[in-house]
């Protein structure tokens, strides 16, 4: 085989490389989901809003950030009064359970747990927990139990997709690096012939 033929055969093998790993490398991206249930069977009517952020289409894990966003003041006395703990993620320490189901951009199950306890009351929040979705204050000292709770779990949040951020992905960057390094050293000149004139 010549040198040229070789030096071919290496180019194709290297661009055929080069776009394979374009072709695994599909986008990531991370999918955000802002909820919303309204009470059904807890003694609190109203309506309690969130986000569920950082979810991967096609598979189960945990969130990135699960978010209450409001809820209605009345149902939590012990939280205001104690700067809305339930709305600052800081406070709450590691949830007892956080996964959650995407398929096809839809949240289609989970599981997502978290209690705030301080003196005199605790708070709870759950999305999913054994078929129920709800937001909780119990008061030790009152022995009042308020809470805005539905029994269908994820199947009855009115979930609504927000934007998706593309996240970077080192493999698509390698395969665009490998077939712009392959089209850069198996550029061939075209000779130029002079014509002969007869």
């Amino acid at each position: 085989m010549t040198k040229s033929k070789l030096n071919r055969a290496a180019c194709l093998s290297l661009m055929a490389a080069a776009l394979a790993v374009l072709v695994m490398a599909s986008p990531v991206h991370a999918d955000d989901f802002s909820f919303s249930f309204t009470n059904t069977v807890g003694n609190v009517s109203g309506t309690v809003t969130g986000e569920i952020l950082g979810l991967t289409d096609g598979t189960t894990g945990p969130a990135a950030e699960v978010i209450l966003e409001s809820y209605p003041a009345a149902l939590f006395p012990d939280v205001v009064a104690n700067g809305n703990i339930m709305t600052n993620e800081a406070t709450w320490g590691a949830p007892d359970a956080n996964f959650f189901t995407e398929s096809g951009g839809t949240i289609t199950g989970g599981n997502f747990v978290v209690g705030v306890a301080a003196t005199g009351f605790a708070v709870g929040f759950e999305l999913d927990n054994g078929g129920e979705s709800g937001l909780e204050d119990v008061n030790f000292a009152t022995g009042i139990d308020s809470e805005i709770e539905i029994a269908s779990g994820i199947a009855g949040l009115n979930i609504t997709p927000l934007s998706s951020v593309p996240e970077p992905s080192s493999l698509l960057l390698l395969g665009v690096g490998l077939v712009a390094l392959t089209v850069l050293k198996c550029r061939t000149r075209i000779p130029r012939h002079t014509a002969q004139l007869a």
